[in-house]
């Protein structure tokens, strides 16, 4: 477990580049030990670290303020969903125009959040991941009540079900009767950066 965290630390920091791929950190992660992992991302800039460092303290308090998480989201998986979502860039706005390190829309922020307005804080790290993980247990929570057999869904099954509503919308795979494999590629592939 040490090792995955460390390897997804160093995905972040340093082959968030660009010019990397998942590909080339998971053959780096498998062909290295955990102390090699941990050298490489010492080696790195200062002000890289710091920074990331930052966001991932942010993740983790907020985190732990939400005792009802379930198990199949734990700190890596959420901290792999914010590199996946915008490689750690509290700026980044996609071409969907969601917005900030989790990437919230503007309707999913008013789904959780009614207080906070969305134009002022959604570029704050905090705030974004704060109402992002609002916005994950109220996916949780819509599936857990639509989806007529999820209590005997496996923990990696719902994780794929709620990880797809993120990405492409909790009502999408609902009418697409929880049925993953009709989710467009996109979404396919963003689930398969999960399981990897």
């Amino acid at each position: 477990m040490k090792k995955r965290i460390a390897l997804t630390l160093l995905g972040i920091l340093y082959f968030g580049a660009p010019s990397k791929t998942l590909e080339e950190t998971i053959n780096f992660g498998v062909e290295s030990s955990l102390e090699e992992i941990i050298e490489t991302i010492e080696n790195l800039p200062n002000k890289e670290i710091k920074k990331y460092k930052k966001i991932y303290e942010i993740l983790e308090e907020e985190y732990k303020k939400l005792d009802n998480f379930p198990p199949y989201f734990d700190l890596d998986i959420l901290s792999r969903l914010i590199y996946a979502e915008s490689r750690y860039n509290e700026k980044a706005v996609s071409r969907n125009n969601a917005k900030g390190l989790m990437q919230l829309k503007r309707s999913a922020w008013y789904q959780v959040e009614k207080n906070l307005d969305y134009d002022e804080n959604v570029f704050n790290p905090r705030m974004n991941i704060r109402v992002g993980l609002k916005y994950i247990l109220w996916i949780d929570e819509y599936c857990r009540k639509k989806h007529q057999e999820w209590d005997s869904l496996e923990d990696k099954e719902k994780r794929k079900i709620v990880l797809a509503a993120y990405n492409a919308g909790a009502f999408r795979v609902f009418s697409r009767n929880w049925d993953i494999s009709k989710m467009p590629k996109e979404t396919r592939e963003y689930i398969k950066y999960f399981d990897e």
